[in-house]
């Protein structure tokens, strides 16, 4: 387990002062050379950024994998908390904004001629707006597109998935989500 809990204050990759409000495990969510799928990899660590590092005001949220966390010194969190005692209006904002973070994107480049495009239609059309990802390939196969999956460009469209890697089901495959698709001119 790591040593960092709900409300820790801590610096990360991205710069600043970041205060966690959640930690969600992150599971490997296939079989490669180094890890086993379903292997606990470390956590994903979600939080709010209050200050930079020059303790200038600055709210974000993101997500961040607890590697590159570290528990900031007491004297960081004393500042910290001092700043909000003497800027309640402030300490109020950062409160009230939402601990949303934004998802990640999954692409897939797709080389579909003209006269095939209606098949994007049709898998998007059925396609549920929450799949798992071991169900992706065999719906693109079930409405004829998994032929123009295109590992390198040049593509014609761009499909796009979101999802957050700590959302898995019972068998470590993660759940994508609102699936859509532009024409690569329009992809821009």
């Amino acid at each position: 387990m790591i040593d960092l809990r709900i409300g820790d204050w801590i610096t990360q990759y991205s710069s600043g002062y970041w205060q966690i409000f959640d930690i969600k495990p992150n599971y490997a969510s296939s079989n490669d050379k180094d890890h086993e799928k379903g292997e606990l990899l470390g956590y994903h660590i979600l939080c709010k950024k209050a200050f930079t590092t020059k303790m200038k005001p600055r709210i974000m949220v993101e997500w961040v994998h607890s590697d590159w966390c570290n528990k900031v010194d007491k004297d960081t969190e004393n500042a910290i908390l001092a700043y909000f005692e003497e800027n309640p209006k402030f300490y109020q904002k950062f409160m009230d904004t939402p601990n949303r973070v934004n998802p990640a994107i999954m692409n897939i480049w797709l080389s579909v001629p003209t006269e095939e495009e209606h098949k994007i239609t049709t898998f998007l059309e059925h396609c549920p707006k929450r799949i798992n990802d071991t169900e992706l390939t065999p719906l693109l196969r079930e409405y004829g597109l998994s032929e123009y999956v295109n590992k390198r460009l040049p593509a014609t469209h761009l499909m796009n998935f979101l999802f957050y890697p700590w959302d898995m089901d019972e068998n470590y495959n993660l759940f994508l989500s609102e699936p859509e698709c532009k024409k690569f001119d329009d992809a821009t």
